[in-house]
């Protein structure tokens, strides 16, 4: 929201629409604030109930392991119950431990599966224009031409270039000057064929 209304400040100024993007913002901030606020709370009281079940498991299994070891026969007996209390209590840790590391994927899974939406809706799309496999290699090198040139932002938009005729050759220098709006950008985007012509040509080396 904020990029937004940075890159477009100068149409928020024209309509007057300052009071509608600051409520628009509001409402993206608070959205967010209460989003974290009820992670932090959840992760806050998480982590010290996982510790606690963990150190109060490792309690459980020497406490019970001492009483075993108490009431067992001297010797190879109680040898035999201390070594099965810390194997136990190692195989107890490692499933905490494995409980701990699933609530760091469920932190990070949302933030992922989103990453990757956002990711395959740029893959997943599909070019205006088609580009043939076979380059045409030609005699012409390093010319740019527009041949009645008309570039339309829209079907029923007003020409924002209308009948732009010129020619540049290799080594020659063309200066483009016109007031903010002029469509000096939108000139230069269509060499690239960043957008399309609605009439006429743009030729690279004659092609």
């Amino acid at each position: 929201v904020t990029r937004e209304n940075l890159t477009g400040l100068r149409v928020i100024r024209a309509y007057n629409a300052e009071e509608y993007q600051n409520k628009k913002f509001a409402k993206a901030n608070d959205d967010l604030t209460n989003t974290q606020l009820f992670v932090n709370r959840v992760m806050g009281i998480m982590q010290p109930g996982m510790t606690l079940v963990s150190s109060g498991l490792t309690l459980v299994v020497y406490w019970s392991g001492a009483y075993l070891i108490a009431d067992a026969a001297q010797g190879t007996e109680q040898i035999n119950l201390f070594s099965d209390m810390v194997v136990f209590s190692s195989y107890a840790m490692q499933v905490i431990i494995g409980f701990l590391l699933m609530v760091m994927i469920f932190m990070i899974l949302p933030r992922a599966i989103v990453s990757a939406k956002r990711i395959n809706e740029v893959l997943d799309l599909v070019p205006s224009i088609d580009f043939k496999e076979d380059a045409i290699q030609t005699s012409e090198q390093g010319s740019v031409e527009f041949k009645n040139v008309t570039f339309k932002y829209g079907d029923d938009a007003k020409p924002a270039l209308k009948d732009i005729n010129f020619k540049i050759n290799k080594g020659e220098t063309l200066a483009i000057i016109g007031s903010t709006g002029s469509g000096k950008s939108t000139l230069i985007q269509m060499i690239p064929r960043l957008y399309d012509v609605s009439e006429g040509q743009v030729l690279v080396d004659g092609q």
